[in-house]
Order: C-alpha cells, then structure tokens, then sequence
C-alpha cells in the first residue's frame, strides 16, 4: 500500500467576523452548512455530539491530527496552559494546542492560555494586558499604535514555532494531519517597527519524548 501522505493546513482569522469565524470552521470540520453544523456564529451554538468530524475521519484512519493556535469551534472547555481543551478530543484532535485569539487574550488579567502563560513567563503578561485595556477603550478599530511586546513574542510568531518544533519533533510512526490557526489579520491591528534581533523568547515546548528539539519552556 502507498504510503500516506501528511497534510498542513494553514489557517488565518477573521476577514470578516460572522460566517468566516465559528459558523465557518465547524462547516470545515464537518462538511455541513452552519445551520446544520449546530454553530451559527461566534459564541453561539455547538455542534451535537454525534456530529461527525473531518478529524475524526482522520484519527480514525490511523492519523494524529495536531493543532496550534485559535480553534474557535464552540464551546470546548478551558484549554489550560498545555492548550488541551476536552471538546477537542471530542471532535478528533489527537495533539490539541489552542491558543487565546487576539482579542481574548486581553481580557482576562490572569493567564488562561498557553500563549498568556508563554508571555507570564517572560514577565511581559502584566505590559500585554494593561496595552490591551487602553486598546479596548479607544476601541478595536482606532488601537493600531505599536505593540508593548518585541516582534518574537507576538502570538503568530509563537502559533508558528509551536507548529515548526511539533513537526520537526513528530516520530515517523504514524502519518499527521496539522492545522496552524493563526490569529492574524483579525484585530487589533498591532504593528512592531523595530524588529530587535534577540530572539530569546522562542521559547516553546517539546511535545515528544526524545525528539530533536529541547524542552525551553515549562507549559
């Protein structure tokens, strides 16, 4: 038998915020419309339990099927510092990493997320959140000023070093399915003029005993 192929998918966020956000993923996954899918929108509606998954297929033909970044598909459950959120496993992650999405990782003033974990432990969370508040109070649309944060510590810069390290770490056991959701262009529009050159806060974790990359970070 040929040999199966591994798939990366690749997914930005938000070119407009209602059928191209919740509605539209969980019609990815499963194949359905929205209204049929149980998602209509975003923070409204769940797919029912029966409801077969794209990623179930998948899990269910011998692939791990990973993901890092924002899932945004209904309620999962808190995603906890590892990212592992228990609806994920329900819909056919095998290697879940669900990330904060732009918005939501300024709202709360403790870490919830791997990504507020990944900035509380560079002791630049505290900056974030009180750049954040500023931002919601002016307002989403007119917050494009620069980011408190260097460019190495932007959420999409670290959505996609967990996903290099995760493929560069997976075991060629079994074949993978991987979706990277980033989080931009979805606001705010955050820029970085001076890109510093320190990239000591690549710091992601290894997912694979022994695998080639070392552990640098604790979550």
């Amino acid at each position: 038998m040929a040999e199966r192929p591994n798939f990366l998918f690749v997914f930005d966020d938000q070119h407009r915020y209602d059928y191209l956000g919740a509605a539209s993923r969980m019609a990815l996954a499963t194949g359905l419309s929205p209204i049929r899918a149980g998602v209509l929108m975003n923070g409204f509606g769940k797919a029912a339990h029966d409801t077969p998954t794209f990623y179930q297929r998948l899990r269910d033909h011998g692939y791990w099927v990973a993901s890092t970044g924002k899932l945004h598909l209904g309620p999962l459950g808190a995603a906890g510092p590892h990212g592992q959120p228990p609806g994920a496993y329900r819909l056919g992650f095998t290697h879940p990493h669900d990330c904060e999405g732009k918005m939501a990782a300024g709202y709360q003033r403790k870490a919830n997320g791997p990504y507020s974990h990944y900035l509380q432990e560079l002791g630049l969370l505290d900056d974030f959140i009180d750049d954040y508040q500023k931002r919601i109070e002016v307002g989403w649309g007119h917050a494009n000023w620069d980011s408190v944060l260097p460019t190495e510590a932007f959420a999409d810069a670290f959505i996609g070093r967990y996903a290099t390290e995760w493929i560069a770490d997976v075991p060629d056991v079994n074949p993978w399915f991987m979706v990277v959701n980033f989080v931009g262009p979805h606001s705010p529009s955050i820029r970085q003029e001076n890109t510093p050159t320190n990239t000591a806060t690549g710091k992601c974790r290894r997912r694979f005993p022994g695998s080639k990359t070392a552990s640098r970070s604790g979550y």
